[in-house]
């Protein structure tokens, strides 16, 4: 993202057979849709998703952050890709570790 308080991610589909190793398509990236009927599939691969989200937030560097998505409609949600950025935050780091 070019900023030091902030860090961009995406979901990208990945496959085992894939000769253009990290190389991007349109086929390669995850909607929104996708990546919440994955997470939300009874599945081992929901289930490593999930947990990989979740590791990738808690081994964040960012003692407190926000976790930002674009919005989007059900309509468009099967377009738009899965992306989030972490971002630090300062005055919820204050207000949590204060003594409200």
């Amino acid at each position: 993202s070019g900023r030091e308080d902030a860090t961009r991610y995406k979901a990208m589909k990945l496959s085992r057979d894939n000769d253009q190793k990290g190389k991007e398509s349109d086929e390669s990236i995850l909607s929104i849709r996708s990546w919440m009927e994955l997470v939300s599939s009874d599945n081992a691969a929901g289930q490593k998703a999930a947990s990989g989200l979740t590791d990738i937030i808690s081994s964040s560097p960012y003692p407190s952050l926000f976790f930002e998505v674009p919005g989007t409609t059900w309509e468009q949600s099967s377009s738009v890709p899965f992306e989030f950025v972490l971002v630090r935050s300062n005055s919820l780091h204050a207000f949590a570790e204060g003594n409200p």
